[in-house]
């Protein structure tokens, strides 16, 4: 069975129709690793789906169109990506002073090998102040482990990002959706339980496991 090109879900399971669109006061601009493109796991899809006025380029892919960031406006722009250390030392990263004069919000997605590689090759963006955000608390599920504490998804990065200019109900549509599609994600997996806050596919795999073990 083909897989649906926007939600990566099988067509059988596909939520595109269900996903509540809302708009933001800022312009979201995802940069996202290709190899990140085809993955079932990518959140930035979701995310992207979610917010009406959002772009999505595949960074690194031979056959993509990529912009040139010579003529990128770079006013009022901040970096969301990364929050809790610098990769280029010799830049150390400026805090936005005032999040009301933020235009675009541009995000990197992948993983923190690609997108410190990314940042590192785009020297426009090592520029660039950058919004520092901290994890939801409870954080939300997710389908991967976080490589270090307080370290996020995408999808949770831009809802506490997009946070500062949406609506709260706008935040729980965006929310929703998310919730919605891991959900279906997670019922392909085989886990049999709906995940904790916080839980990655992995931890709920082996909780699973472990009572399974335990079953007589």
């Amino acid at each position: 069975m083909q897989r649906c090109p926007s939600c990566a879900l099988f067509e059988d399971r596909c939520v595109c129709d269900t996903f509540a669109q809302v708009r933001a006061n800022v312009s979201l601009f995802i940069l996202r690793h290709f190899k990140e493109r085809n993955r079932g796991s990518n959140t930035a899809r979701i995310l992207h789906a979610s917010v009406q006025n959002s772009t999505i380029i595949d960074y690194g892919c031979p056959d993509a169109h990529f912009p040139d960031f010579n003529d990128f406006d770079w006013n009022d722009a901040a970096l969301i990506f990364p929050m809790f250390y610098n990769p280029i030392p010799s830049h150390p990263p400026t805090a936005v002073e005032q999040i009301e004069q933020i235009k675009t919000l541009i995000l990197l997605d992948g993983s923190w090998k690609q997108t410190s590689r990314m940042l590192k090759r785009i020297p426009e963006l090592v520029r660039l102040p950058r919004l520092e955000i901290q994890p939801a608390s409870p954080p939300l599920p997710r389908i991967r482990q976080p490589y270090f504490e307080g370290g996020m998804s995408t999808m949770e990065a831009g809802i506490q990002a997009l946070s500062h200019f949406m609506t709260q109900e706008s935040i729980q549509s965006i929310t929703q959706n998310y919730l919605h599609w891991l959900d279906q994600v997670r019922q392909m997996s085989g886990l049999r339980s709906p995940l904790l806050p916080g839980q990655s596919f992995k931890e709920a795999r082996k909780l699973q496991e472990e009572t399974d073990s335990k079953s007589p």
